[in-house]
């Protein structure tokens, strides 16, 4: 059985706004408090070794099946404050070339070439096989992260799909974020899944969001959007990150834990090419209140 990485002692603070543009930069630091989040949090405590546990995977990235409706960016198009609040099921024996990505706020194209970037379905059968974990689940998950109205997402898709998890033993989830603010939208779908009784990490590149809305377990990654597991085919780096994130989960001992993760992205922020092709409805709705923000930003 392979050994879970134990998280060393080390120098490394994740910046979350590292790879935000700079207005998105000065939005957020205005919403997220510079204080600890002072609510209640809700815990699943991890009730055995990960060697033991059942896994799911969720990503807010708008994952679909190829044959299956994909999310719909049309209605969003029309009207930019809303986002599709369904979710899709993701097989873990699905291949490359059966899925699609729809995502208006990143670039999915690292995501159509190699799913374990943000939903490593792979990966975790590696896991499973060398006995790190003890199985993942038949069936993982994609929603999408662009929300202003949770409600619908946590009234109505998450119960469906925790239900499922239920069904099919599950007891661990780990979420990933495809944008920015579905940073937000996963630590609200972690803590909404630890009160049905499952234990969730998120790996985000935003781990402040935590002081904001507080997150059960936050394991923080200095990586670009859309592929916080590592680079596209970079099997050996997205191992090494799952082993950190598990092994995190298991040192984890209460509620609202940020655990910053060693690892630096090679490229600088304006290489990474995260941003989605074109500029999504929101941002075209508000140009000019964008444009008066970098005008002052440049003074």
């Amino acid at each position: 059985m392979q050994e879970v990485l134990i998280v060393e002692a080390h120098d490394k603070v994740v910046d979350g706004y590292r790879f935000l543009p700079p207005t998105l930069k000065t939005l957020l630091r205005k919403e997220i408090p510079e204080t600890d989040y002072i609510g209640e949090i809700p815990w699943t405590p991890l009730r055995k070794p990960a060697s033991e546990t059942t896994f799911s995977l969720i990503t807010s990235a708008g994952i679909s099946l190829k044959q299956d409706l994909p999310f719909d960016m049309e209605r969003e198009k029309r009207e930019p404050f809303w986002g599709d609040p369904t979710h899709r099921e993701i097989p873990r024996d699905t291949s490359q070339d059966q899925i699609d990505a729809n995502h208006l706020h990143v670039d999915t194209r690292f995501i159509k070439d190699d799913i374990n970037v943000i939903l490593p379905i792979n990966r975790f059968a590696e896991l499973e096989k060398n006995g790190v974990i003890g199985n993942l689940a038949p069936t993982c998950y994609s929603f999408y992260g662009y929300q202003h109205d949770f409600s619908f997402l946590l009234e109505t898709t998450m119960p469906d799909v925790s239900a499922r998890m239920h069904d099919e033993g599950v007891e661990a989830v780990m979420l990933t974020p495809g944008c920015p603010l579905c940073c937000r939208s996963v630590g609200l779908v972690a803590r909404f899944l630890e009160s049905q009784g499952f234990s969730t990490i998120c790996l985000t590149p935003i781990p402040e969001f935590n002081r904001l809305i507080g997150i059960p377990r936050v394991a923080a990654i200095e990586y670009p959007f859309g592929r916080p597991v590592g680079k596209v085919h970079d099997t050996k780096g997205q191992q090494e990150v799952l082993m950190q994130v598990i092994s995190c989960l298991e040192k984890a001992e209460k509620p609202g834990g940020v655990f910053h993760l060693p690892f630096t992205w090679p490229e600088e922020p304006k290489e990474t090419k995260w941003h989605p092709p074109e500029i999504s409805p929101i941002l075209k709705l508000f140009q000019t209140e964008i444009k008066k923000m970098r005008d002052q930003e440049g003074k």
